[in-house]
């Protein structure tokens, strides 16, 4: 299946690009396929001046450009353009730029005389600033190269180098008879010096040069570099060594003074999983170190053709490549498809397979579905569905303990195939007095070292104590319990029931008095467990229904609980199975969760992340001897390898940057930018009287979920699905505001701690608030507002005891375009997540334009606009139905009733449950 993950994202708004070429992806043995997520920033977008001639990504974030016309910072989001004082529009192109030590920029500009010069643009500064040459650099600069630790060489148009280190500069290097440098390449010993002639010179740290023939650089660099200890033969793609001017490092700007040479590579070390980036102007390859393949991307630069190739790049610390091009910015990220699907075809009859119990046999795998038995071979990659005599009824549990006989369970029947080119040994369940023999089911299978076959059933335990017998029921106090799993125990077996976890003793039966297991029997008595795995430390992991995850150790008389409160996710799992990291997976009806212990930290995977889909069955998971995962669902089964799955999963957290911070006070007409960016051990500080903080976070890693608490109140975190956080709930004291962000995979893969500081209001505001409390708690105005309150109420709640709730919203503009908005809101006001990303694509808006729109109609922002809307169609519910505070929360498209009174009180003074007994005393009155 040569599935490629490939489209391409307009600014925030996502289309699929059809290719009339093939575009090329690599698939192992497992059908495990790279592709690449592409977006495109350039006019419609912000960018302004999209001819971008070179790239740099700052120590704090940000993406820098040197384009035609402006020095650009992008955050992710936004773009924000500086240029000389009085500059007219495209006037200068910026081809080259660099940081000092002190993260000051410097670029180069070439002005419509053809004539170079040095600008510089300090922090805080909106315009670029000319810098005096002659005196501490050298005149007629051309070129900046940056390096790591606020080092940069400038290349002269008398081509000489120069070093900048510390406000120091220094001479290295004059190129013989002014002949034009065009390549620089640095290694640990040596800068390499390539000029237009051809000829190669090493520069040592002392300033020594010496030049070289091709052929003793080819030696001493080769056809072969390391990247990311993963040697790459650059000769299979017709690159020569001369070529390979170029630092491998990511901390390093890697280009030519010239970013437009045809022979210009860029060799980029993806941050983990052995890949590596390699570039030309018109060239897009991925090596793969582990199977040493090449993977060819070059067609996507045709979907582009405006841009004329690739100018300059440079990789994010996400494995994110960065293009800079003619036509704006293009964004490359690697997405993976670790799970291998099998059977995701249909029957002969044209439904799904849709699966239940899986095993493994004699190299094969086998699974029980509702179309029959399937059998994958593992030599041949062939799949086939089994055509015995005997009819199916309903395949369940599958099992196979040695290669002797293949164990597979048919509602009352239970089949043993020897081969299965012959028919299969049928065992009967026995009939019950108790129940009707067609509702009895086998649901898991366990074999002892005695051979004797232990079946769970629909109604307790049985056995097959041997191939000759019969199978006979186990007699149990409890037959009402159904044996979703065995497991091996001490002296007899643990059952994972419909009741709770169960332990049958092989000498005393379920009579046992005593036993280690009689705490973790108490605790979960009455909890349905479906599955457990006991890891090798001896702690027990219990996937349950309605109770999450549960973790116990023996001795313990307590159970720790992982479920939606803890962060996980989700209440009801099918299974829990360990990997080699000791992170557990657990499928579930809405996605399978891989949860690490140690760090709590927990990935939802679904079908979008590459499964076949989203919702598992119960009883079709299987782990072979080798670690390797089946899950089965209604779509296929997923097979996984946890080894390539955390070859491309992120196992660490990146800083997260923030770009300003604006503050709206309480009187609503002010706001206010406060700081561009975090400075250690300086907070934030806030006016008591401000209301409202709108932090907004550098977002170039793509993050789709952010999440956000004050640290003193870190049980209960906030969502935004957009890299800007409105904090309405401001802390009365320090705190500090702890943010953490979420990839496409659902993996926690950033986080920031931005320490606020609250002053005390001044002694005037202080006053004024007290006489203006005054004022509301008098005797005569407090009866007015009660008189007013009650005819408010009388006006807007004719119907009191309505239970079906209107789905309009109130329309009080009468301007076309809030119209429309209002129409889009209305539609879509009780999803939590529709926020303004939502309503900018809904409108065909950027979230610039967007914004920009609605200040200017209502002065305010689309996010205070849509919470206004979502506060006042929940005041309407509270008003005119009888559904709870819960049910109004889903309705209104809050995410969760904390957050909702919280707003609901800073908007309208009351609780939503004051604000209903309050319309309740007032009915009652009337």
């Amino acid at each position: 299946m040569h599935t490629s993950h490939f489209y391409h994202n307009q600014g925030r708004k996502c289309f699929w690009i059809i290719l009339g070429l093939v575009l090329l992806v690599f698939q192992s043995a497992y059908s495990q396929d790279i592709g690449v997520k592409v977006r495109h920033f350039s006019n419609d977008e912000g960018l302004l001046t999209p001819m971008v001639n070179e790239m740099h990504l700052s120590d704090d974030g940000y993406l820098w450009l040197a384009t035609l016309g402006a020095l650009v910072r992008f955050d992710g989001t936004d773009f924000k353009a500086f240029m000389p004082t009085n500059a007219e529009p495209k006037s200068i192109n910026f081809t080259s730029l660099a940081f000092d030590e002190k993260g000051k920029v410097y670029a180069v500009g070439t002005d419509p005389l053809k004539q170079r010069r040095l600008y510089s643009l300090s922090h805080g500064s909106i315009h670029l600033q000319p810098v005096k040459m002659g005196e501490v650099f050298p005149k007629s600069i051309r070129a900046l190269i940056p390096s790591e630790a606020g080092e940069f060489a400038l290349v002269t148009e008398e081509e000489n180098i120069f070093i900048f280190a510390e406000g120091t500069i220094t001479k290295v290097f004059s190129s013989p008879l002014l002949t034009p440098i065009t390549h620089l390449k640095p290694t640990p010993e040596y800068l390499f010096i390539k000029t237009i002639s051809g000829e190669i010179y090493r520069l040592d740290r002392k300033g020594n040069a010496v030049r070289v023939p091709p052929s003793e650089f080819a030696q001493q660099v080769g056809n072969q570099f390391q990247v990311a200890s993963v040697d790459i033969d650059l000769t299979s793609k017709n690159i020569a060594a001369s070529d390979c001017f170029f630092p491998t490092q990511p901390s390093l700007i890697p280009r030519a003074i010239d970013p437009i040479l045809e022979n210009a590579i860029f060799a980029f070390p993806f941050p983990r999983a052995h890949l590596t980036w390699i570039l030309q102007k018109k060239s897009i390859s991925l090596f793969d170190g582990m199977d040493q393949n090449w993977l060819d991307f070059s067609t996507l630069l045709g979907s582009f053709p405006k841009a004329q190739g690739i100018k300059c790049a440079v990789m994010d610390p996400s494995g994110q490549i960065w293009l800079g091009t003619n036509d704006g910015i293009i964004a490359i990220k690697p997405t993976f498809s670790f799970s291998q699907h099998l059977f995701t075809d249909r029957d002969a009859k044209g439904n799904a397979y849709s699966f239940r119990g899986i095993t493994e046999w004699k190299g094969s795998l086998y699974a029980n579905s509702y179309s029959g038995i399937v059998k994958h071979s593992f030599s041949d990659q062939n799949s086939n569905l089994l055509q015995p005599k005997i009819k199916f009824n309903h395949l369940l549990a599958a099992y196979s303990a040695t290669d002797t006989a293949l164990w597979m369970a048919d509602g009352q029947q239970l089949y043993r195939f020897y081969d299965t080119d012959s028919e299969p040994v049928v065992y009967n369940l026995p009939q019950s007095d108790s129940f009707p023999y067609n509702s009895l089911e086998i649901w898991s299978m366990l074999q002892d070292q005695k051979k004797r076959l232990w079946l769970g059933t629909s109604v307790g335990l049985a056995v097959l104590d041997s191939l000759e017998s019969k199978i006979r029921f186990v007699e149990s106090k409890d037959t009402t319990a159904k044996i979703n799993h065995i497991s091996q125990a001490k002296d007899g077996l643990l059952l994972c029931s419909s009741s709770g976890i169960q332990y049958f003793d092989f000498a005393h039966g379920f009579d046992a008095a005593e036993h280690q297991y009689k705490d973790l029997q108490t605790l979960t008595e009455g909890i349905p467990i479906y599955h457990l795995w006991e890891d090798e430390v001896g702690t027990f992991w219990l996937a349950s229904h309605g109770k999450g995850l549960l973790q116990w150790r023996p001795g313990e008389g307590d159970m720790k609980i992982w479920d939606e409160g803890t962060g996980l996710g989700s209440n009801h799992f099918h299974a829990v199975y360990e990997d080699y990291r000791g992170s557990l997976w657990l499928p579930s009806d809405d996605g399978l969760y891989v949860l690490d212990p140690k760090s709590g930290r927990a990935i939802r995977l679904t079908k979008q992340n590459g499964l076949t889909d989203s919702e598992f069955n119960r009883i079709s998971h299987y782990r072979d001897e080798k670690g390797t995962l089946y899950f089965g669902g209604v779509a296929g089964i997923n097979r996984i390898t946890p080894v390539d799955f955390y070859r491309f999963v992120p196992d660490t957290v990146e800083q997260l940057g923030w770009d300003s911070a604006n503050l709206l006070y309480i009187d609503g007409n002010n706001a206010e930018a406060i700081q561009s960016f975090p400075v250690a051990n300086h907070p934030i500080e806030l006016d008591a009287s401000v209301t409202n903080v709108n932090v907004k976070l550098l977002n170039l890693m793509d993050f789709t979920l952010f999440e956000y608490t004050w640290k003193s109140a870190s049980d209960h975190w906030e969502k935004s699905h957009e890299p800007i956080l409105h904090i309405s709930h401001l802390p009365s004291r320090s705190d500090e505001l702890l943010v953490r962000a979420f990839d496409d995979l659902g993996n926690y893969a950033g986080s920031i701690s931005i320490p606020f500081k609250v002053r005390p209001a001044g002694w005037i505001y202080t006053i004024i608030s007290i006489l203006l409390v005054c004022m509301v708690v008098s005797i005569p105005g407090w009866i007015a507002y009660r008189r007013w309150f009650a005819k408010r109420i009388l006006t807007d709640n004719p119907y009191s005891k309505l239970t079906n709730l209107p789905a309009e919203l109130d329309t009080k503009h009468v301007d076309p375009f809030m119209e429309k908005m209002e129409e889009v809101l209305k539609e879509n006001i009780s999803l939590p997540e529709f926020g303004v990303s939502q309503l900018s694509e809904a409108l065909c808006l950027s979230r610039k334009s967007l914004y920009r729109k609605t200040n200017q109609l209502i002065g305010k922002n689309p996010n205070d606009f849509i919470k206004e809307k979502r506060l006042e169609y929940a005041r309407k519910l509270l008003s005119i139905s009888e559904l709870n505070i819960s049910e109004i929360t889903f309705r209104a498209g809050f995410s969760s009733s904390s957050y909702f009174s919280n707003c609901y009180k800073k908007h309208y003074g009351l609780t939503p449950k004051e604000h209903r007994k309050q319309i309740s005393a007032k009915s009652k009155n009337v």
